[in-house]
């Protein structure tokens, strides 16, 4: 799993600060999903990031990278 968090607050002009502040979400959180250090699983959090950026959880995260269940 991957994720486009770092891209999407690029685009929106934000600084890891700036969108940890507007969201709610602390900033080390940020950093980390930014680095792939930890993943990406709090789905509240996400929301939050998300609705700060505008756009959806799918469009934060390549589900698509996901080992699929056998």
């Amino acid at each position: 799993m991957s994720n486009n968090i770092k891209k999407l607050r690029n685009e929106a002009g934000l600084s890891q600060r700036q969108l940890a502040e507007q969201s709610g979400v602390a900033m080390r959180t940020v950093q980390d999903w930014e680095d792939m250090r930890v993943k990406t699983s709090d789905v509240y959090k996400l929301h939050r990031i998300a609705k700060v950026l505008g756009c959806t959880i799918e469009e934060l995260i390549n589900f698509e990278d996901e080992e699929k269940p056998e």
